[in-house]
């Protein structure tokens, strides 16, 4: 599990990965 400083970090983080999930492997998505 990664370690945030804050919530808005974790927030971020996650945004960022569910964007580059859904826009570079579209294919993948479940």
């Amino acid at each position: 599990m990664n370690e945030f400083a804050t919530i808005e970090e974790a927030q971020l983080t996650a945004t960022r990965w569910l964007w580059i999930y859904n826009n570079e492997r579209p294919n993948m998505a479940l």
